[in-house]
């Protein structure tokens, strides 16, 4: 009997549109899949690290190294199997009638991508996508992880099939179907994000998504807060080793960028929803409250001095001047302030809903608060009516400026 490996791999860039396929409680056994051949009874083996394994010493190699998984970039041609241990408990053949499948040693179906034809393929593709192709490389069925780029699909000792990051976290099984990425709130210098993957808040109420349309939009929980406004598939965010902060197209063009510069810069997503670019130290670079206004301030939070929030159809501004004053502006001017002054004041809004005008030396020059009944996360919002208001954790307005 002999370990069946890919006869060759295919070129990434299939666009894989269809649906994944389903986890099976049962069923008539696969078409039978060849065997391991002669497994060394010295083999080390792990039963429970989901590494990849290399063909023991004797073992027919065939191209590829592991007899275990499927790497980026390789295929799994038709009659042709990875095993989960010498034992063969576990098998996925891509079978000669066109369906993938993994099945256990007694004979049970846990796993089939319900696809048919004649010599289909099963393939990794580079940026992650599992795609089963036919005879003319059209795509049959896919685990939608294409903004997995380096993948590879491994078969595990518990027979569950996992499709596992770069970094090492599962991106999807067979069990499971698609796996979130851990959270994340931050990206060192030199890191990436791709369309399809975020960061997460500390509290877990905001995220940063690189969204496949490629524009980059945060979220809060009552919906988008801010974006790059940038469009275009497979765009990327990157933070560059000069400090600069970047949306990048397909084509490596630039899309936009924050216009930073500095050695060791972090972009994290704080827990008002604010993306921020700081230093080493902690000091601010860049923030999106200032260079990306929307329509919507979280608590806490606060609006330093030209920091502002703009309404849904540009027409009205409530911005923290230079001299102290937070001002609403409409099409004709000025409709609200709170007639304030002072050197490098900023608006602050507390997690208690409080909102203040403070000084640099903390003293309070405004200030109002939302109804003692009132709950949290709060959140201003600049609304297309020109009203200014304070909205609760359960929708219901508790302060404005009218």
């Amino acid at each position: 009997m002999s370990l069946r490996t890919s006869p060759r791999p295919l070129a990434a860039g299939i666009v894989a549109l269809v649906a994944t396929g389903g986890l099976l409680l049962g069923g008539t056994p696969a078409l039978a899949a060849s065997g391991a051949p002669g497994w060394s009874s010295s083999t080390e083996w792990s039963p429970t690290t989901p590494a990849l394994k290399p063909w023991p010493s004797g073992g027919s190699r065939g191209q590829y190294e592991y007899y275990n998984a499927v790497l980026s970039g390789e295929t799994l041609g038709p009659n042709f199997s990875v095993f989960s241990d010498p034992e063969d408990t576990f098998v996925l053949t891509m079978q000669t009638d066109g369906d993938a499948v993994l099945r256990s040693d007694d004979g049970r179906v846990l796993f089939s991508t319900g696809t048919s034809g004649d010599r289909n393929s099963l393939i990794v593709q580079e940026d992650g996508n599992i795609v089963v192709v036919d005879a003319d490389r059209r795509p049959l069925w896919s685990s939608g992880t294409d903004g997995e780029p380096g993948a590879h699909l491994v078969l595990g000792e518990d027979g569950d099939l996992v499709l596992y990051r770069q970094n090492g976290t599962p991106a999807w099984s067979a069990a499971a179907g698609r796996i979130a990425e851990p959270p994340h709130h931050s990206l060192d210098t030199g890191s990436t994000l791709l369309h399809g993957h975020q960061l997460t808040s500390e509290n877990g109420l905001f995220r940063a998504v690189m969204q496949r349309d490629g524009n980059l939009v945060g979220y809060g929980p009552a919906g988008a807060i801010w974006s790059t406004g940038t469009r275009g598939i497979g765009n990327r965010f990157v933070i560059q080793d000069d400090g600069n902060a970047v949306v990048y197209g397909a084509d490596d063009s630039v899309r936009w960028a924050s216009g930073t510069g500095g050695e060791d810069l972090t972009v994290a997503l704080d827990d008002s929803g604010v993306l921020k670019i700081v230093d080493p130290d902690g000091a601010l670079e860049w923030d999106s409250q200032t260079a990306l206004p929307g329509s919507v301030a979280y608590a806490p939070g606060v609006l330093e001095i030209g920091g502002l929030l703009r309404s849904d159809d540009s027409a009205y501004r409530a911005v923290m001047q230079a001299d102290g004053n937070f001002v609403v502006y409409g099409p004709s001017g000025a409709i609200w302030q709170t007639r304030t002054s002072g050197i490098e004041s900023a608006l602050v809004l507390a997690a208690d809903g409080v909102a203040t005008i403070e000084t640099e030396v903390g003293k309070v020059t405004w200030s109002s608060g939302p109804a003692s009944a009132a709950v949290g996360p709060f959140r201003l919002v600049m609304q297309t009516d020109g009203n200014l208001v304070e909205y609760d954790g359960q929708g219901r307005a508790v302060w404005s400026t009218r």
